[in-house]
């Protein structure tokens, strides 16, 4: 009965260094072949593109309430991100980016008047963020989808006419800037045309609130608070490592 044990084992045990040695056979990869396109080392993407911007702030004083907002086009919006691929199916990156655009600035008074003069916008933003890519067959017409998100900061300012105004700040302080925490999510599809370079297509929304309150700074009734909210629309071309 041992030796029947004995046998069996060494039996099987040879079958398998065999199986395993086939399936451990040196095999060169055709980095031309059609297949090769991997989402694994290094993460890299450089976009740019263009979007709409709403941007809107609500300042109460115990003397009054004031409204302003800005809405107009970045063009462009740059942005470049660096991180690494994980499990071939997500990435997981930094970004720092820059955009700048001319819209309308809106602002309405307390006696419920208001006044639209042109203006420019700048932003800047950096953050963390993730991409993912669902469809695994290579074969399928969908495999370059890929879904995304971001979180992080940005610094908005508003240049109108003559005088640069941070849309956040005081009349009397007009040197100050915010940091505005936003959130993004997107949807794109990448086509390659090297065997780890890809160009892509996406669409992007981003929302975005920063709340600045000194209520109670010098009494219990002392009310100045300001609610800053933004909304973006994107549309990007990127090159894809």
């Amino acid at each position: 009965m041992v030796k029947k044990i004995i046998v069996t084992a060494l039996v099987l045990a040879a079958i398998s260094f065999a199986q395993f040695g086939q399936n451990s056979e040196a095999r060169p990869i055709d980095k031309n072949d059609y297949y090769y396109h991997p989402h694994t080392g290094l993460y890299f993407t450089t976009n740019i593109g263009f979007g709409y911007a709403s941007m809107n702030s609500h300042h109460e004083t115990n003397r009054d309430t004031t409204n302003s907002s800005f809405s107009g086009w970045w063009t462009p919006s740059i942005e470049v991100r660096l991180g690494g691929y994980y499990v071939d199916i997500s990435a997981f990156y930094a970004a720092i980016g820059f955009e700048c655009g001319t819209g309308k600035y809106e602002k309405t008074n307390p006696l419920g008047t208001s006044k639209e003069i042109d203006a420019s916008s700048t932003r800047m933003f950096f953050g963390f963020g993730g991409e993912f890519y669902p469809i695994r067959n290579k074969e399928s017409a969908l495999y370059g989808m890929f879904f995304g998100f971001f979180f992080g900061a940005a610094l908005e300012g508003l240049d109108i006419g003559t005088s640069s105004i941070w849309i956040d700040e005081k009349q009397s302080d007009v040197t100050k800037g915010f940091h505005n925490i936003f959130g993004r999510v997107e949807a794109g599809y990448d086509w390659w045309f090297s065997t780890r370079w890809r160009a892509g297509i996406a669409f992007n929304y981003s929302y975005g609130r920063f709340i600045n309150s000194e209520n109670g700074r010098y009494n219990s009734s002392y009310i100045d608070r300001e609610v800053i909210s933004n909304h973006n629309l994107g549309l990007t071309i990127r090159i894809a490592h």
